[in-house]
């Protein structure tokens, strides 16, 4: 009993310690690094969080850029950083389920060195063909690649990007195994000139970033990604509507910190950004008109969300073929 009553007494002690550091949180400049370059709209959201987390926390927030090497570098610097909170990753999929099975050698791990604390968004994609294709729908882009094997094209937005992969979800789908010819690009920036001029048949774009196209009729938008039809483009069906299911066609976002964080402190932090962005005046700002689905989830949720995210993205690099460098 003794023994029980002084378990008891030391559990007591670490929770109220633990509370203690969470209240306390932060205690100086808190550093959100993104793997991105200034003025993206990746770049865009983090600097508008970082605005209203510092009004809340009565702390300086700054955005940290630490672009290159498919996000790695600025996992590396959070993984390594003091595991108190201050430094935050803000991150998509390469970071955390992608990069482990395309690289050999990484000099951090995405599941043993940092801890999830939430994840902010999803970023569905659109499949987008040349106004003067002879594809009106899917499915006769579909048929039309199968009667030409290795005649269309799709044009990737990044070498070894979640694009590349989308695309691969879908050739490999049951009844479909079309041949296509993959052309890379640097990023959607460097296709979208080549596709409004039809040097290239289709790719896979952000809903914001093709949504002006799509509704001048320079592109035509056969399918969405996501659980639902997209605000912005409601007349586009999902593929999961089409029976195309397995296609992952977006990526998420979410925040990161390094292994050893006080669960409190994490906690707070997931809660006071939820708090921040599901505001109305964040929403309309930052959220609605880029067609991002929120999800600001906890971090169990997230921790979740990333073990099943891992198996999906090790099967769909195996479905393309692509190996590890």
């Amino acid at each position: 009993m003794k023994l029980l009553s002084k378990l008891l007494v030391a559990m007591f002690a670490s929770a109220v310690a633990l509370s203690a550091v969470a209240q306390q949180f932060p205690a100086r400049p808190v550093k959100i690094v993104l793997p991105y370059p200034p003025g993206g709209p990746t770049d865009t959201f983090a600097r508008a969080l970082s605005i209203k987390l510092a009004e809340k926390w009565g702390q300086p927030v700054v955005v940290d850029t630490r672009p290159g090497a498919s996000e790695m570098i600025a996992a590396q610097l959070v993984a390594n950083s003091r595991p108190d909170g201050h430094t935050i990753l803000f991150s998509t999929d390469s970071a955390l389920t992608l990069n482990q099975y395309l690289f050999k050698e990484m000099a951090y791990d995405p599941v043993t060195d940092l801890v999830p604390v939430t994840q902010l968004t999803n970023t569905p994609f659109a499949f987008v063909v040349p106004p003067d294709s002879q594809a009106q729908t899917l499915e006769q882009f579909i048929n039309l690649a199968k009667q030409s094997p290795g005649k269309y094209s799709f044009g990737a937005g990044g070498v070894l990007g979640v694009t590349q992969f989308a695309f691969a979800d879908l050739v490999t789908s049951p009844n479909v195994n079309i041949d296509a010819l993959i052309v890379p690009y640097s990023g959607l920036g460097t296709v979208l000139p080549d596709l409004l001029s039809s040097r290239v048949d289709s790719t896979f774009g952000g809903i914001a970033a093709v949504e002006q196209f799509v509704k001048a009729g320079k592109l035509r938008a056969l399918a969405v990604g996501g659980a639902n039809r997209s605000a912005a483009l409601p007349d586009v069906p999902t593929f999961k509507e089409l029976g195309y299911p397995d296609v992952n066609a977006g990526f998420f976002s979410g925040l990161s910190v390094a292994k050893g964080t006080p669960p409190d402190i994490i906690q707070k932090i997931a809660s006071d950004i939820r708090e921040v962005v599901s505001t109305q005046a964040f929403r309309a700002q930052n959220i609605d008109p880029f067609a991002l689905e929120l999800i600001a989830s906890t971090p169990e949720a997230f921790t979740e969300f990333l073990e099943q995210n891992r198996i999906q993205q090790q099967e769909r690099i195996r479905k393309s073929g692509t190996q590890p460098t």
